[in-house]
This record gives C-alpha cells, sequence and structure tokens, in this order.
C-alpha cells in the first residue's frame, strides 16, 4: 500500500486534479463520537485547477448532499445498535 500512496503523492502529469476524501472519529466522552469527512483536492498545473474549479462548483451541492446523507446514515446505524 505504501507504494501506492507513494506513487499518488508523486503523480504530477499536467492535466489531472488528485482527490482524496477521509472519514475521521473523534471520541466525545464514554458514548458518542463525531464523525465528519473531509476532501481534498490538488490540481496538477492551473489549468487543470481552473478546470477542477468550475466542475466542482457545478457538482459542489449534489457532492455535499450525499455526504449529509452519508453521516445520517451512519448515525442512524450506530444509533440502533
Amino acid at each position: 500500500m505504501l507504494s501506492s500512496v507513494r506513487a499518488f503523492v508523486d503523480f504530477a502529469t499536467a492535466g489531472y486534479a488528485k482527490a482524496a476524501m477521509n472519514f475521521s472519529l473523534e471520541p466525545l466522552n464514554g458514548r458518542s463520537t463525531r464523525l465528519w469527512t473531509e476532501t481534498r483536492i490538488v490540481a496538477t498545473d492551473p489549468t487543470s485547477r481552473g478546470r477542477f474549479a468550475r466542475y466542482w462548483r457545478l457538482i459542489h451541492p449534489g457532492s455535499a448532499l450525499i455526504r449529509r446523507m452519508w453521516l445520517s446514515a451512519v448515525r442512524r446505524r450506530a444509533e440502533t445498535t
């Protein structure tokens, strides 16, 4: 896996945007945990950065909705077990 991570980090061919997403957990007390997501994007050149920015403005509302749905589903499942 480390070689896959290194390949992702090192990839710099012009014309692309690289994206990574994670889920993070933070214990709050003995019964609660905070869960959140982050998405990070880096473009490999200025032209790709501009193209991705236009794309992101278009899809961001739907992406945010899907993310909220994921988090709600996790919460429902956690609260019923």
